[in-house]
Order: C-alpha cells, then structure tokens, then sequence
C-alpha cells in the first residue's frame, strides 16, 4: 500500500499488472470457449471480476485499501477457474497427437490472441493448465436436476473427481428408484441393483439381536469419509453441504462485521 495525498491505494506497478492479468485471463476463456463452441447453462452469469473490488481505486484508510486488495485477489480465482475449464474443453477435443509440445489451446491463442510464447509456457506450468491425477477438486452432480451434464466428458478427461448422485432406494433394495441422465457416457455409471446391495452388504456387522418372527437386527458400519474431505461420520452429502453453508455464511458476516 502506498499513500496518495490524504488516500491510499494499491502501487501503481502492481496495480496495473494485476489489471493486465485480468485482462488477459478473461480474453483467454472467452477465446477458447468461443473456438470450442460448448453451450453455457442458460442461468449462467459471469461473475464479479477482481477490478470490481476495488484494487484500482483509492481508500480513505490503509486498512481499508488492504481489505479491498484481499477481495480482488480471492476474486481471481474464479476467473482462474475459467481459464482452466475453457482449456480443459479444448484438451478434450485435441486430436492431435502428432505434435506434443504445442497442445492445441496454446497454438489457438497465440494465432487468435498474438500472446507471447514465454508467457503461454508459464500458464501452461501453472495451476491453471495442469490437470494431473490428483490436482483437482473433485464435485458432486445430482444427475436429476444438473444443466451441465454435457460438461462432463471434458471433466473425466481432466481428471476431475466426478461423485454422481442417482437418487434413493428403498431400504431393502427391492426397487431402486436412480435417475437416469439419458446420456450414455454418463449412464454406464449408474449402479445396477447387484452393486448397490453389494455395497450395503459391505458396511453389515453382524447380528445385534433377534427381533419377532426370528428376523435379525442388524447394526451398520457407517463407511469412512474421503481423506481432507470434512465430511462427517454418518453425514450425507446434503448435511455435509448444508453444514458448509452456515460455516461460509459464518465466514461472511465475520468479514462484513470487519469492514463496517
């Protein structure tokens, strides 16, 4: 931070190569997400970009000028995400293995965008445009209601935890009632009725005592959650995300309270 008369702001050098930054990010998703041609959801908006936060303008205090550069920096990261989705589309249309060190959204923006070489061999060594195993976040698809199912492709090939929710069954497993995505890339993941109960026969303890008419009640080992995921013991995936909810809008109203 640095004081301009009676206001402070964010140094000139900095903040002018934060807004080159923006800049270029966003014409990279917008250009390979044109050349892709891949249909947004139609409640799709684009969000907030970080020189709406204030990092180019002054503040009346240092405090408040670090706050406002904290927000425009979280707020690069969706735009980053961006990026790494409009190249992971273009990765999973690139056919051509005949040329291993251009992948093809590089040679696409150095032609539609003139971007220098130097600079896309960075973004290409950068979180960005890496999509190894094991790098990526995974997301949970409610197959029944998502509007981005044909995302999904271009998000297996990079490598992206997909966990597909089907629906409920019944408690004893007689008719399982999933919902189908009417997709067949997607559908050879729907578990069959055998999977399913082979999957609940694999979590039963024993016996725990006999009820009438000579019928078992049985006790249930409740499956482990997935390694760093915060999921409770015994918590759905509902719960697990209504539980993030609060702690988020907890989060928010500590920062809002900050500010004011």
């Amino acid at each position: 931070m640095v004081p301009d008369k009676t206001l402070w702001r964010l140094n000139s050098e900095c903040a002018m190569s934060w807004k080159h930054l923006e800049d270029v990010l966003v014409r990279i998703s917008n250009t390979l997400l044109g050349e892709v041609g891949v249909p947004l959801p139609l409640h799709f908006n684009y969000f907030p970009l970080p020189s709406t936060k204030g990092y180019l303008q002054t503040h009346s205090t240092s405090e408040t000028a670090m706050r406002s550069v904290a927000k425009s920096h979280d707020t690069f990261v969706p735009l980053m995400a961006m990026c790494s989705m409009a190249i992971s589309f273009v990765n999973s249309k690139d056919h051509d293995t005949t040329d291993t060190s251009w992948p093809l959204w590089m040679k696409l923006l150095k032609e539609k965008c003139g971007i220098h070489e130097g600079w896309l061999e960075n973004l290409r060594q950068s979180p960005i445009a890496q999509f190894g195993l094991g790098l990526c976040l995974g997301v949970i698809v409610d197959v029944s209601s998502c509007q981005w199912l044909n995302f999904t492709p271009a998000m297996l090939d990079s490598h992206l935890p997909i966990w597909y929710y089907w629906g409920n069954v019944n408690p004893d497993l007689t008719h399982p009632t999933l919902s189908r995505a009417n997709r067949p890339s997607i559908d050879q993941y729907c578990p069959m009725k055998y999977e399913i109960s082979s999957a609940a026969t694999a979590h039963e303890l024993a016996p725990t005592s006999t009820a009438h008419f000579g019928l078992a009640s049985y006790s249930w080992e409740l499956p482990k959650p997935e390694a760093r995921s915060r999921q409770c013991q015994g918590e759905s995936w509902q719960q697990f995300l209504a539980r993030q909810d609060i702690r988020h809008a907890e989060m928010v109203q500590c920062k809002s309270e900050i500010d004011r």
